[in-house]
């Protein structure tokens, strides 16, 4: 029991610290607005894997991978939302730097705009996302487990990527890193939303 265990941990880990939108949307959080805000999107990319693990274990993500309609959707409003958020980047001003090292920049924005939204639409509607999940499940998964053994593993990939996406706020949030970041702030919200709009047109080529 413990090898496919071993192995579907591994895959997982593998897949967690690859680069991709959610990574980028957590940099972005981190660096602009700070620690608080890199821990919600944190905890938005957590809460829409979460999600996805549960949809994938109800057979929900089958359906969904299988219907050509249903993905193609998603794989074009993911695309739309990150180059929205690219351009909002190169659209940017420069901002005026928080007056401690662990404030935030003063701003306004609502609830759609915030990092825990933001940090859960990117991942949710990421069909990628789907996939893996359904293909974990179906394929790396195969063996059956005790219900127990199985919740065990699932309860350890969420908390995993929570740890993860929060180490990742909590390091570029620091004083150091964010000081470069204002120092160097309109050429990295150009680069980012370069990034960004990549990432739109390389989701959107997969429709």
């Amino acid at each position: 029991m413990l090898a496919p265990l071993v192995h579907a941990y591994g895959v997982f880990l593998l897949a967690l610290v690859s680069p991709g939108p959610d990574f980028a949307i957590t940099i972005k959080n981190s660096l602009t607005r700070g620690r608080r805000a890199g821990l919600l999107c944190a905890a938005g990319v957590t809460l829409a894997n979460s999600l996805h693990i549960l949809v994938a274990n109800f057979g929900v993500g089958a359906v969904i991978a299988s219907s050509p309609h249903v993905y193609t959707a998603l794989v074009w409003a993911a695309a739309v939302y990150l180059g929205y958020l690219g351009i909002r980047l190169l659209l940017s001003k420069r901002t005026a730097p928080p007056s401690g090292p662990h404030q935030d920049p003063p701003c306004k924005e609502s609830a759609l705009r915030s990092p825990l939204f933001e940090g859960f639409l990117v991942n949710v509607l990421n069909a990628k996302a789907i996939l893996f999940w359904v293909s974990f499940f179906a394929l790396v998964l195969r063996d059956a487990l005790p219900a127990p053994v199985r919740a065990s593993l699932v309860a350890a990939m969420i908390l995993t990527l929570l740890g993860w996406f929060s180490f990742v706020a909590q390091v570029l949030s620091r004083p150091q890193a964010r000081r470069f970041f204002f120092e160097h702030e309109l050429g990295f919200n150009r680069l980012m939303g370069l990034l960004l709009i990549a990432l739109a047109i390389r989701v959107g080529a997969t429709a």
